[in-house]
């Protein structure tokens, strides 16, 4: 690989994967980098491209919160909207029944001092 386009390829990957707002400035903006770059005079930017806004970034809580999330999802912790519909149509939609199934399940998935209801 020519070691001209290497700056480009590792910029485009710094935008696209870090979200790095600098590295974005090669590619989209009022005065994008590249379209000036003698070395790159046959290349054209999408104009959709210019359009896009940058990638939130996260804060280390949030992504902490995502984490304990997605534990809790490979547990099966957490209720699904369509496994929700599952156990509400197995139930007849009563919701007596409906809560006794969650009365009688939650100490099997919950180890007691998680799932203790305070009122």
């Amino acid at each position: 690989m020519d070691q001209a386009y290497d700056g480009y390829i590792t910029t485009w990957f710094m935008w696209q994967l870090q979200g790095y707002a600098e590295a974005a400035k090669a590619f989209i903006g009022d005065n994008p980098e590249i379209p000036s770059n003698e070395l790159y005079t046959d290349q054209v930017i999408n104009p959709s491209l210019s359009r896009r806004t940058l990638m939130k970034q996260i804060t280390n809580k949030e992504y902490e919160e995502w984490q304990k999330y997605k534990e809790e999802k490979a547990k099966g912790h957490v209720l699904m909207p369509d496994t929700l519909r599952f156990i509400c149509a197995a139930n007849d939609y009563d919701p007596v029944k409906i809560g006794q199934h969650f009365l009688e399940v939650l100490p099997k998935v919950c180890p007691p001092e998680e799932h203790k209801l305070t009122l």
